[in-house]
Formats: C-alpha cells, structure tokens, sequence
C-alpha cells in the first residue's frame, strides 16, 4: 500500500468519526431541546387550568382523543372536550393558592416525537368555604409531537402515597 492510499484511508477514517461525532451530538441537542419543551408544554398547561383558567387555551394542548385517569372519577375521562370540563369543574370549585412542579423526568420516544413526562406536585388550593387544602401527588403526562407542538394524550395523576 502506498503512502497516498494510507493517507486517503486515514481522511476518510477521520471524516466518519467527524460525522458519527456530529450526528451524536445533534440527537443530543435535538433531545435536550424536546425534553426542554415537552416539560414547558407540561407546565403551560398547568397554568392554564391552575393559573390564568383559560380553558381556549388550554385545549390548544389538548389532543381530540386524550385520555385521562384521576382519583376523583371512576372512569378515565376520553376526549378533549371531557377533559376540559373536568378542568373547568376544578375552576368553579376552587381557587388555586399555589401549584409546584417538582423533580421533572423527560422521556423521548419514538425519534424525539414521543415524551412521558413525569413529576410530583404540591398544590395549595382554597373552597368554596375559606378552608386551605394541601394536596401532594404525582402526575404522568404522554405528549406527541405533532404540527410543531407538544401536545397531551394522556395524563394520569395520584395523590402520594403515605
């Protein structure tokens, strides 16, 4: 072998290791990016419906097909439009006093376009009554990403356990 095909073989060598670099760090950004913006798509719609109330808009993250399985109802909720009238009966049953987002865990699937998002929350909220409740749980959230956005089709949440 001569020394121009040794050379020729070590460029093409260095290029693929440039490219395989490059491509490893690309789906590490684009993966960082998506965890960034499903977990900010998670907590848009948690001051939709905790914070401003805006049911218009937090449907724009709601898919048509979502489902929804909570403690208060004995059957998952199926539906954009049952889940937002669940929303809205919080809404007209209580006032939020504080809702916190802790330790998120971002999962991607399916090329980045699939995210599980979990997190435990406190939420402070008052009744009708003037009476204070505390509440700690866990929630889970699936979203897609579909039409350049994140959207939600399925949510789970619990109380914490004792």
């Amino acid at each position: 072998m001569n020394t121009l095909t040794v050379n020729k073989n070590k460029m093409m060598l260095a290029g693929l290791t440039l490219i395989c670099c490059l491509s490893a760090c690309s789906r590490t950004d684009n993966s960082e990016k998506a965890s960034i913006e499903a977990w900010n798509t998670v907590k848009t719609i948690n001051r939709h419906w905790a914070v401003t109330e805006n049911m218009d808009s937090l449907a724009l993250f709601l898919h048509n097909d979502m489902v929804m399985i909570h403690p208060e109802a004995k059957y998952r909720l199926q539906g954009k439009n049952n889940i937002v009238e669940s929303y809205k009966g919080y809404v007209n049953y209580a006032q939020t006093i504080s809702l916190k987002e802790l330790n998120p865990l971002v999962q991607l699937y399916n090329g980045n376009k699939t995210a599980v998002v979990t997190y435990y929350y406190d939420l402070e909220i008052k009744i009708p009554s003037g009476e204070v409740q505390r509440f700690t749980g866990r929630d889970m959230y699936t979203l897609i990403y579909a039409n350049d956005k994140w959207i939600a089709v399925a949510q789970q949440f619990s109380p914490m356990p004792e």
